[in-house]
């Protein structure tokens, strides 16, 4: 076997492997309390303007948004607490009652392997709350947004969720090969 198709066997089994564990690890799983029918038939091209690697997270983002408003997650607030490629990938706002704030975690792979910060790992809250009390200029308008949305909506609460998509390569581009919502709470 040359080295090629070894490699290109070795990144299959990885994968499989991957995949096995990921069904076998249901802590925090929470997605049968959504409809994942219409996102989960999700495809577009590959963008070859950008890195791989953003276009796969840009792919995965998109998933999210569309699992969103598919389950009435609320009105996409993202742009509130997003800079460039930093921040939280996304936010709905639901009007209640009681109104709630829907963070979201997106992780994308054509691998099924899925690695978050040391941050992230702390949970939703913690995450989110750092970079809120932030002196990192670049999210300076958070804490002023938030303030904003509680003002606007009394008895606000949040949900923090992390959604997985698991990349497929179709004949139009990416796909989704499998799709995962869970809780995002302090991760092991």
């Amino acid at each position: 076997m040359k080295k090629e198709e070894n490699d290109k066997e070795v990144k299959r089994l990885t994968r499989e492997r991957n995949k096995l564990a990921n069904k076998l690890d249901t802590k925090d799983v929470i997605s049968d309390r959504y409809d994942l029918e219409v996102p989960k038939e999700y495809e577009r091209k590959i963008d070859n303007s950008k890195y791989f690697s953003h276009d796969k997270g840009d792919f995965g983002e998109e998933v999210t948004k569309i699992l969103a408003r598919q389950n009435n997650l609320g009105k996409d607030v993202s742009d509130l607490f997003q800079v460039g490629r930093n921040g939280i990938d996304a936010a709905f706002l639901s009007e209640g009652p009681p109104p709630k704030l829907t963070i979201i975690e997106s992780k994308a792979s054509d691998s099924a392997s899925f690695s978050y910060s040391d941050k992230q790992k702390k949970g939703g809250n913690a995450y989110f709350q750092d970079m809120v009390k932030s002196k990192d200029s670049r999210y300076a308008s958070f804490r002023g947004n938030l303030a904003e949305l509680r003002k606007k909506n009394p008895g606000l609460q949040f949900d923090f969720i992390r959604v997985e998509t698991d990349i497929k390569i179709t004949d139009i581009g990416f796909g989704v090969d499998e799709l995962q919502v869970k809780n995002w709470k302090k991760i092991d």
